[in-house]
């Protein structure tokens, strides 16, 4: 063929890994934001959020949990199996679960105190 130029012109593999980079960022950003309006279950995080796998949502939950971004509102039946005892999560710090007073150390020594 005359003229044609049989270089590549794409690096098609970096078009894949960015493409799938782009897509798990937008998902993550959506169940953050849903996480943050109302805490609930990954399966429902992942319901909500219409095609993303709940397998992606537990991993994102998972690593903002680890990160100080999400964390457990408290335990109750999932609205979606019937399960008892599922962790209902959220990512806004309003509704982050205060801590428990440490009963072995003398309020006045407790970090934050006031005394």
């Amino acid at each position: 063929m005359i003229g044609h130029d049989f270089t590549p012109k794409v690096d098609r593999a970096n078009d894949l890994h960015n493409d799938t980079q782009s897509i798990a960022k937008s998902q993550a950003r959506r169940i953050h934001e849903l996480m943050f309006n109302e805490p609930m279950t990954r399966l429902q995080a992942a319901r909500s959020a219409g095609l993303v796998q709940q397998a992606n949502v537990c991993r994102y939950v998972d690593d903002w949990l680890v990160e100080g971004k999400a964390a457990v509102h408290h335990l109750g039946k999932c609205p979606v199996t019937g399960t008892d005892d599922v962790e209902f999560v959220t990512t806004d710090p309003a509704k982050f679960p205060k801590p428990a007073p440490d009963l072995f150390t003398p309020p006045e020594a407790q970090e934050g105190s006031m005394a």
